[in-house]
């Protein structure tokens, strides 16, 4: 990701390892950061924007698609419209399958890395899903809606699952078919900053946001010099690349200022998640078939 100095996110340092005074400083840079956000939320989306595009205008359509959609779904429960819910999911199933199978057409590495031959994938298999679940719909007798619900439950859970282990290879292989050029590339430094994650803690409980970083590379490309960082940055403080020192790397050549850093949450969360789906999913088919 090419580095913008003005990036108010961002904390750099030429610090390896951070000591208290620089992890305080870029705590309290990270704290500044997200009441600028509150405080000017019209600058906040003309800073995504600038950094994202038309990618970013896309995918607050579709979050807010989503969100619509799950709430529509929940409030056919209490009035008993049951045969609502296999179509507002489907629809939710099949915008997401469209955005994956036709992405951003400048942008290979959309979607944590995945590389556009797996996100097509991805895509095919949500969209495949959301037309089972329309067919489910049909075939699946409704005089018992308990049956009814769990079958369509239990088609939901294995597309998702499948999609998990899609978007699981792809990240795991993004290395040979999206970062595909190995170049050497000095550390003149590192950025920090903080990612909110459901089960993280920080000190004094003051946020629930865990420290990430990544090593600031300064390169040349095709007569270009470049300063970037991982695409994705890493969980934790403590760098492990000296700074000064020179390195090699793996750059996208389509983007050179795309690196490769491996993060295994990206790995691990889509596994664990095609798991407990495709579990969910045999349980549920078990159930169904006595």
């Amino acid at each position: 990701m090419r580095y913008d100095p003005e990036d108010r996110e961002l904390y750099f340092s030429t610090q390896m390892v951070p000591d208290e005074k620089d992890t305080k400083a870029c705590y309290d840079h990270h704290e500044e950061y997200l009441q600028w956000a509150r405080n000017h939320p019209g600058a906040w989306v003309r800073k995504e924007m600038k950094a994202d595009g038309i990618k970013a205008v896309a995918g607050m359509i579709l979050v807010i698609a989503i969100f619509v959609g799950i709430i529509a779904a929940v409030l056919c429960l209490p009035i008993k419209k049951y045969e609502y819910i296999p179509w507002i999911i489907g629809a939710i199933m099949l915008l997401i399958g469209i955005g994956f199978f036709f992405p951003y057409p400048d942008d290979p590495t959309v979607f944590v890395s995945a590389g556009k031959t797996f996100l097509r994938i991805e895509g095919a298999i949500l969209i495949i899903g959301a037309i089972g679940l329309i067919i489910v719909n049909y075939i699946c007798p409704r005089d018992n809606m308990t049956i009814f619900l769990l079958t369509c439950i239990c088609e939901i859970l294995f597309v998702i699952a499948l999609a998990m282990v899609v978007k699981a290879i792809g990240y795991k292989t993004a290395p040979k078919y999206v970062y595909t050029e190995e170049i050497d590339a000095g550390c003149i430094g590192y950025v920090r900053s903080y990612e909110a994650q459901p089960d993280a803690t920080y000190v004094h409980n003051r946020t629930t946001d865990v420290p990430v970083y990544s090593p600031l590379f300064e390169y040349y490309y095709n007569g270009e010099k470049i300063q970037a960082y991982y695409d994705i940055l890493l969980n934790g403080t403590k760098g492990k690349i000296k700074v000064g020192s020179n390195t090699k790397i793996r750059i996208n050549p389509d983007r050179p200022s795309s690196i490769w850093g491996y993060n295994p949450t990206y790995f691990v969360m889509p596994s664990c998640t095609a798991f407990f789906c495709l579990a969910g999913s045999v349980v549920l088919f078990i159930l169904l078939m006595r």
